[in-house]
């Protein structure tokens, strides 16, 4: 699994996504044939009064590059607890390598 974070009171660190999402499949496709899932993050949603890039932004962002999208604050701890928890479903439901 990939995880790509953004700060979304950063339009910079937004534009930037794309190529690191780009990097991080090219990679990947040189080591594996299998599809690695990823994670789009948007960090920094304690800072509301700052925010740049909206939601809706990410979530079209994610669903280009067919990844999940998740919101949610280092600080404030939240939206990490559900974004593990369907991670580690993620992993328990693939199947084993041959």
């Amino acid at each position: 699994m990939y995880i790509i974070y953004y700060d979304v009171t950063s339009q910079h660190s937004f534009d930037a996504v794309p190529k690191w999402a780009e990097l991080v499949k090219n990679n990947i496709s040189r080591r594996t044939n299998q599809k690695i899932p990823g994670v789009l993050f948007a960090n920094k949603t304690d800072l509301m009064e700052r925010r740049v890039v909206s939601t809706d932004n990410g979530r079209e962002l994610a669903e280009k590059f067919d990844v999940q999208y998740f919101e949610g604050s280092a600080v404030r701890k939240c939206g990490f607890k559900y974004y593990l928890f369907t991670r580690r479903n993620v992993f328990s439901m693939r199947k084993p390598p041959l």
